[in-house]
């Protein structure tokens, strides 16, 4: 993150007019999901803040993050910044693209063409990789490819990447996860479905240019491990690592703390 934090800032010191270019996009949503309960706390308990500066450097992180939230700030004014920040459902794409670094295409489409999980039946313990195939056919201009893993006891984990301007063309992604039981990830026996969707926006935000624009299921199963019937009051979260194939020239991260998406 510090490398795309120094890139951006190089940029926006040569050109301000690179606040809409792919990059500050990125960096834009990836400053905002990392430190939106920072600034939360910060506005919840600093009482009036009167200006950017006051907002901003009081977030931790250093001067890169401290530049980026300045910039972002000051582009709509801290008051406007503020209500963003503030709102009921606050979602990183939407306050990015309301900051106009951001783009959106209320005409984005697309297909799902694989949602495959390898093993389909596996063990407790194992480690599973999710193939998701999807063909964009009008450019995505800033979105999401997430998925959502339901357990047999209705409990979920999801997570997604970060999708930005990215045209015509068949993609690949895939996600691993380690089945390990912990305190939050019971894994129990049983059958378990994954949800896929590619989205324009956030998915499931309920925001303004947020669109599903594919969504497909699949299931697998998972044994070795204690029965869902003995499971339904624990809580299940997850975690995952991924990895995209595809020309395109926008980016992806990894976003979402391993709680369902949508």
């Amino acid at each position: 993150m510090n490398k795309l934090f120094s890139l951006i800032l190089a940029l926006f010191l040569v050109n301000s007019a690179v606040v809409s270019s792919l990059d500050s996009c990125s960096i834009c949503v990836d400053f905002v999901g990392n430190s939106l309960n920072d600034l939360l706390n910060i506005i919840l308990n600093s009482g009036v803040i009167g200006s950017c500066g006051d907002l901003c450097s009081a977030v931790p992180g250093g001067q890169i993050v401290d530049t980026v939230c300045d910039l972002l700030c000051d582009y709509v004014g801290v008051e406007e910044f503020i209500k963003l920040i503030s709102d009921v459902d606050p979602d990183p794409i939407y306050i990015c693209e309301k900051i106009s670094v951001c783009k959106t295409n209320d005409n984005a489409a697309a297909s799902l063409d694989l949602v495959q999980i390898n093993p389909q039946n596996g063990t407790v313990g194992g480690t599973f990789t999710l193939s998701i195939a999807y063909t964009v056919t009008n450019t995505i201009a800033t979105g999401q490819l997430a998925f959502n893993i339901i357990d047999p006891t209705g409990n979920a984990f999801g997570d997604a990447v970060l999708l930005v301007n990215q045209p015509a063309e068949q993609y690949t992604q895939q996600f691993q996860f380690q089945a390990t039981p912990s305190e939050q990830e019971s894994f129990p026996n049983g059958l378990y479905t994954v949800q896929a969707l590619v989205c324009e926006g956030t998915c499931g935000s309920p925001h303004p240019n947020t669109y599903t624009l594919a969504n497909g299921t699949t299931t697998f199963t998972i044994s070795g491990g204690s029965d869902a019937s003995s499971m339904s009051g624990s809580s299940f979260s997850g975690s995952s690592q991924s990895s995209q194939t595809g020309a395109a020239t926008g980016g992806s991260s990894g976003s979402g703390s391993g709680n369902a998406l949508f």
